[in-house]
């Protein structure tokens, strides 16, 4: 009858085993888990710092196209107006002499 409850014992031993197995499994999963996780966070930090600097860049690029285009004189309108300037002075002069 003593070798019935060690059975028993061996038994539910097993059992502790299995489940101990079982969560250094689960342990070990979640730790993979937790470090993946670090690195992909490091790795997205990174890309959205990249993508900051090309937004800079962008929104620079931008703003040096928006002064371009605000500027009230241009090349073009220079020409126009000295030329008109010119063509009146020379008009003005053959009409008074």
């Amino acid at each position: 009858m003593e070798n019935v409850p060690l059975v028993k014992e061996n038994k539910p031993n097993t059992q502790l085993n299995r489940i101990e197995q079982r969560l250094s499994n689960v342990e070990g999963t979640l730790q993979e888990l937790l470090e993946k996780g670090d690195l992909m966070q490091e790795n997205l930090e990174d890309k959205i710092g990249q993508v900051m600097e090309e937004v800079e860049k962008q929104t620079l690029a931008v703003r040096r196209m928006q002064r371009k285009m605000s500027q009230k004189i241009t090349s073009k309108t220079l020409v126009i107006i000295i030329i008109l300037v010119v063509s009146l002075f020379i008009f003005v002069l053959n009409f008074y002499y």
